[in-house]
């Protein structure tokens, strides 16, 4: 005992700074050895950062704490995180900071108690809120981009947070994360303040020339995205969706053997020559695998870096863009999919994922919904402007 105190008082010793966020109802305190790694943390995250200057008092009931050691010494043969007291080893290579940040937020919005986080898109125009939702690859993103360059204003272009006492569409404190060339498409150019972040470009929509929501909207419309159906689709025998991919910070053929184990597992294979361990599965059901897959993983002390769901195809974004009404119940189930803080949610802990979707359909009552069928990008943003009504038309940025 005393070694391992002695141990941790030296690993705290080499701690050379923290920043302080608060998401929403969360306070989080990151501290690390390593600068870099710090300044990245505040330039993804300048909204949630808390100094002396704009703390407003009133401490948020929910706390995370974590601590990331690139160098831990000579004791330890890996960097280090540590999240709540727990450590976890971590690869040696530079891929891993860009997903800890990921990584990092996902733990605190499983403390989120406040707002319901969903993965999609959120923007605003003449005080109408939206939210774009859709898997990935499908669009979401440059959609965001390219409504922002015809006047919309952001809320986020990864996460719909939506107040569980308003109602209403609120910033999500994170900056753009923008995949190489999705800016071209939506008619913008990478500025000189742009920079990479895990092999995405990093931007805040101020340095772009865009417009940022200053205060919370009003949810008004729901558009859920999707790619055509294909001219021959398979039969309901065929095995749909069920596809999905995680990074992993280690992957040994004892975990993976236990992986392989799990009911809801029908597949898992190691993708070779990947500079991160990531297993290819697929499973009866990608929540149920999810269920088992984390506790399991945290067992072996394996952070699950990313989760990836595969969808049939990617969309080829050839055929018309198509724009219709689609049932609240369904727009509902949609948005329930994309929850981002899954099953570990702090909003679990005192009563049924049905009382949360529940909650989400008060929401939803009050906007109309819509899927969008995805075509060319600048067909797919005409149908939402109508949506909105504005026939609002991509700007010049200077």
């Amino acid at each position: 005992m005393t070694h391992l105190h002695n141990r941790k008082k030296w690993l705290r010793g080499q701690l050379v700074g923290k920043v302080h966020l608060r998401f929403f109802d969360v306070d989080m305190s990151v501290q690390s050895n390593s600068p870099d790694f710090l300044e990245q943390v505040a330039r993804l995250h300048p909204e949630a950062l808390v100094t002396a200057s704009n703390d407003a008092g009133g401490t948020p009931r929910h706390h995370l704490t974590v601590e990331f050691y690139s160098k831990p010494g000579d004791d330890f043969a890996h960097p280090t995180l540590v999240l709540d007291g727990r450590a976890y080893p971590l690869p040696k290579q530079p891929l891993i900071d860009g997903y800890l940040d990921g990584l990092i937020t996902m733990h605190a919005s499983q403390r989120v108690r406040s707002h319901l986080l969903i993965h999609a898109g959120a923007v605003a125009y003449d005080g109408q809120g939206v939210i774009l939702a859709a898997d990935s690859m499908h669009g979401k993103t440059t959609l965001t981009l390219e409504l922002l360059h015809r006047g919309f204003c952001l809320l986020s272009d990864d996460v719909a947070a939506v107040g569980r006492k308003d109602g209403l569409l609120h910033t999500y404190p994170r900056a753009l994360l923008v995949r190489p060339g999705a800016l071209e498409l939506a008619g913008l150019h990478p500025s000189s303040t742009g920079s990479d972040w895990n092999g995405k470009w990093l931007f805040h929509a101020e340095e772009l020339g865009l417009n940022h929501c200053t205060k919370p909207m009003p949810l008004t419309h729901i558009v859920i995205m999707q790619d055509a159906p294909p001219e021959h689709d398979g039969g309901p025998g065929e095995h749909q969706d069920m596809d999905f991919a995680l990074t992993l910070s280690a992957l040994d053929p004892v975990l993976l053997q236990a992986i392989r184990k799990l009911e809801p597992i029908m597949k898992a294979e190691p993708v070779l020559d990947s500079p991160l361990p990531v297993l290819r599965l697929r499973a009866t059901s990608a929540v149920q695998a999810m269920e088992q897959l984390q506790p399991l993983c945290d067992d072996h002390r394996v952070l699950i870096l990313d989760y990836l769901s595969k969808a049939r195809r990617p969309p080829l974004f050839d055929r018309p863009a198509r724009l219709e009404p689609m049932s609240k119940h369904d727009a509902l189930m949609a948005l329930a999919h994309g929850f981002r803080a899954g099953h570990n949610s702090a909003l679990l802990s005192g009563g049924s994922a049905g009382e949360l979707i529940m909650e989400l359909a008060d929401t939803v009552a009050n906007a109309s919904c819509h899927r969008l069928t995805v075509g060319p990008l600048a067909d797919s943003a005409d149908l939402v402007c109508q949506l909105l009504g504005t026939d609002a038309h991509p700007r010049r940025i200077a």
